[in-house]
């Protein structure tokens, strides 16, 4: 069966009798051409919307994208890039990542998946030395539908400073027993505008009645809308949260419920709550199919959110509990291969390695997603199956995972002067490194050399 009929038809068995791999590859393609998305497809596939409408200015354009070191299609010839398959999954290293929170839904998912398990980690270790309680809180501002969001955003975070400072705020403290806070920002969108909005927790470590509870939370709420009143707006009772909890998991969920981690990691594109409200993840999803208001709108979010914080916590509190880890680093980290076996025999690690070029093949198809799902469905044979669908030819380096042994970008000076004499040698040499498109262009560019040079 050709790799055409393959791509066109979807069959799920090939004509040609079948090797290892082939199950996985298939019904790879088979979602493809039926329009199935899995949410390891979903990811990359918001992401690279999101690189296009956002452009260079913004380093999610290059994220999953790009060989480490590289920029879009400038990839060196001697890059590579490794496919490691774990026991929940599989991944690339070797490519660039951004970071970003806020317009990267891939790298949102890491990240907020790795604030959950650190705010939990330290609510838990604070309940267990104090016997104290969390307060959940929400606060947000009055918003209308012609209002931009970096407006919006710098008035609710002066309103935020406003709160926390003063001697108002050290009598709530010391009454309450707080001994340190963490907040987030969330943001969504809907009939009436931007809707940005904070989620904090209060950690104190005095147990109080129900009465000094409400007492608390009436206080609490006419001290923001005295500060909100300053500003010439009117505070909502109905958006004003004020809860307690000893349970590190609704903590932490209530923190870090912004739409990356409540939609990404959950592996879903649903929609935020309330009617016509929409996520910044929904926005990219109604960009992605045609939606251009959708797009101008996550342009903004972009730009109002870059170089903002998603998670702060108040100063010395969360020094108690270790060195935080940058977004960025949380990003880039993934699971290390631990030597077990899957069902199918194949060890977990690095199951196989791509250049450049084969690379380059990956990317124009669209198949990044589809690579990891079939490597960790069916291991590094079915990764070739799948490849071979869509005429893709590995060099001799790239037919499975080999130790770090990466090939030169081209032969060193010294011996590209000294094979001046025996250019099949040379030749030779290259064809053995690099993949054939590489080694045919850089003998092409070889031999005009030896043109220019009048044979010499």
């Amino acid at each position: 069966m050709t790799s055409e009929t393959a791509v066109a038809a979807y069959e799920p068995v090939p004509r040609r009798p079948l090797i290892a791999g082939d199950a996985a590859a298939f019904d790879t393609v088979r979602r493809r051409g039926s329009g199935q998305e899995t949410a390891r497809q979903m990811r990359p596939r918001l992401r690279y919307r999101a690189g296009r409408l956002l452009g260079g200015d913004f380093r999610v354009r290059t994220c999953g994208w790009t060989l480490g070191g590289g920029a879009g299609r400038n990839i060196p010839a001697g890059g590579n890039m490794t496919v490691v398959r774990t026991v929940t999954g599989a991944h690339y290293e070797g490519l660039e990542t951004c970071g970003s929170i806020w317009i990267c839904p891939v790298c949102a998912g890491k990240i907020a998946t790795a604030r959950v398990r650190e705010v939990q980690a330290i609510a838990a270790e604070f309940l267990k030395e104090t016997e104290g309680r969390v307060y959940m809180v929400t606060l947000t501002i009055p918003h209308h539908a012609d209002q931009g969001l970096k407006p919006l955003a710098d008035e609710l975070s002066d309103a935020w400073t406003r709160l926390i400072r003063g001697a108002p705020w050290k009598r709530f403290r010391d009454r309450l027993g707080l001994d340190g806070y963490t907040r987030s920002l969330e943001v969504t969108h809907g009939r009436h505008g931007w809707h940005p909005h904070l989620h904090a927790l209060l950690f104190a470590d005095l147990r109080l009645s129900a009465a000094d509870v409400e007492e608390a939370r009436v206080w609490l709420y006419e001290r923001w809308a005295t500060i909100l009143a300053r500003k010439g707006m009117v505070a909502s009772p109905d958006a004003f949260r004020f809860e307690v909890t000893r349970d590190p998991n609704v903590a932490s969920a209530y923190v870090v419920k912004w739409g990356a981690g409540a939609e990404v990691v959950r592996s879903e594109s649903k929609r935020a709550r309330g009617e016509g409200a929409r996520s910044p993840w929904q926005l990219l999803d109604d960009a992605d199919r045609g939606d251009r208001d959708a797009g101008r709108l996550f342009r903004e979010y972009a730009k109002a959110t870059k170089g903002k914080r998603h998670l702060t916590w108040s100063r010395h509190f969360r020094d108690r509990y270790g060195p935080e880890a940058d977004d960025v680093d949380l990003a880039a980290a993934e699971t290390e291969a631990d030597g077990r076996l899957l069902d199918d025999g194949e060890t977990i690690g690095r199951i196989g390695v791509f250049y450049g070029e084969a690379w380059l093949a990956i990317r124009r198809h669209r198949l990044t997603a589809d690579v990891l799902d079939t490597a960790h469905r069916g291991g590094w044979p079915a990764v070739l199956a799948l490849l071979r669908c869509y005429s893709i030819e590995l060099s001799a380096f790239e037919t499975n995972y080999r130790p770090p042994q990466r090939p030169p970008n081209r032969p060193e000076r010294k011996n590209f002067h000294k094979d001046r004499a025996d250019p099949a040698s040379w030749n030779r040499h290259v064809a053995d490194i690099y993949a054939p498109a590489t080694a045919a262009r850089m003998r092409r560019a070889f031999w005009q050399d030896q043109e220019r040079k009048g044979g010499r």
